[in-house]
């Protein structure tokens, strides 16, 4: 599954990036599209089971710089995803290069601990899209609104009520059985931000003893202890991250005139 979901990913973003005059090559396992000025390289993370897409410039003697810095992640387990998986990968490597935020993105990725731990809670999320496909609207809702995604405030408002839903009507579904091994993957192979939002935020909002006893049980041994631990932080208070609404066009006008006077 790895090779094909590595070829529909390929095809997909050298189809798009072969209009605008870059070239195709392949370094080892990896492979890049360059033009004159910058170099786009996608690979695969066999341990950490993640495709990247990173960048960096071409310098004025034509060489790589091979200074690459990563611009978007997925996660990816090619014993559970399917083509579904890797064809939503390729749809967001080229709304990242597409997009009009793309300077914004290529920008912050120099930015190293704050963003890079939000970032894997961005890994985590579209990791859930595959269980909860209607989450792409709210993404996309939350990038437009504001400037830095608020990675676990996302997880509270917008991925907590499907979670509820989905063990208040369908205990037993397959559905669950598959957000489960979601969580699992995800807590084994995360950092320290993913692992204490699947435990404190996800599963210590699951108050209903009937709730626990059906999502429990499909849980890895690992998360089943961690997810014990995280009792002790229910119903504290944690504190709120800072966030920034995105300015208009007329605001930030306004705001440029106002420091030139």
């Amino acid at each position: 599954m790895l090779n094909k979901a590595f070829k529909i990913i390929e095809e997909k973003v050298f189809e798009s990036l072969s209009k605008k005059g870059f070239q195709k090559n392949k370094l080892g396992t990896s492979i890049l599209f360059s033009n004159k000025d910058i170099i786009y390289k996608i690979e695969f993370d066999n341990n950490r089971k993640q495709f990247c897409l990173s960048s960096c410039s071409v310098p004025e003697d034509g060489s790589s710089s091979k200074d690459f810095s990563i611009i978007s992640v997925w996660l990816f387990d090619p014993s559970v995803d399917t083509e579904k998986e890797a064809k939503s990968i390729a749809a967001d490597f080229l709304e990242t290069l597409e997009g009009p935020k793309q300077k914004v993105k290529l920008q912050s990725s120099s930015k190293k601990t704050n963003e890079q731990n939000n970032t894997n809670l961005i890994f985590f999320i579209n990791r859930l899209i595959t269980t909860f496909p209607e989450l792409k609207d709210d993404i996309k809702n939350e990038k437009d609104a504001y400037e830095e995604f608020r990675g676990i405030s996302f997880i509270r408002e917008s991925v907590l009520p499907h979670v509820k839903k989905l063990l208040d009507s369908n205990q037993k579904s397959e559905k669950l059985k598959k957000l489960c091994t979601t969580l699992n993957n995800s807590y084994s192979n995360a950092n320290l931000d993913v692992r204490s939002a699947i435990t404190i935020v996800i599963l210590n909002s699951i108050d209903d003893e009937k709730n626990r006893s059906f999502i429990e049980p499909l849980l890895s041994e690992d998360l089943k202890r961690a997810w014990k631990a995280a009792q002790k932080y229910k119903d504290k208070v944690v504190k709120p991250e800072k966030v920034k609404k995105k300015k208009s066009f007329l605001a930030k006008t306004l705001e440029t005139a106002s420091k030139q006077q």
